[in-house]
């Protein structure tokens, strides 16, 4: 039988979110520099002022690529919020 994650996603995004904004913006972001699809570098510190999800991610994952709709879903919920969904994938290069 195959379980839905849809439910705790909707349920863990809020208190996410909540734990973010409790521990205060004056927090800094860590330094994490990664490559987009094109090769440029982006900085996490570009995103100051937002609050980030990081996502994980690799084509191999089953559970990865059955959450990814969900979270493209959470992404449009969330975008008007200032929330910015940034996922990272584990996948080698090529």
């Amino acid at each position: 039988m195959r379980r839905r994650l849809a439910s705790p996603i909707r349920f863990l995004m809020p208190v996410f979110l909540a734990g973010i904004l409790a521990a205060g913006a004056s927090d800094p972001a860590p330094r994490l520099k990664l490559k987009d699809l094109d090769g440029a570098t982006q900085s996490l510190s570009q995103y100051r002022g937002k609050i980030v999800v990081l996502n994980f991610w690799a084509t191999w994952c089953g559970p990865c690529q059955e959450e990814m709709p969900m979270i493209v879903q959470e992404e449009q919920v969330y975008r008007s919020r200032s929330v910015v969904f940034i996922g990272v994938s584990l996948d080698e290069e090529e």
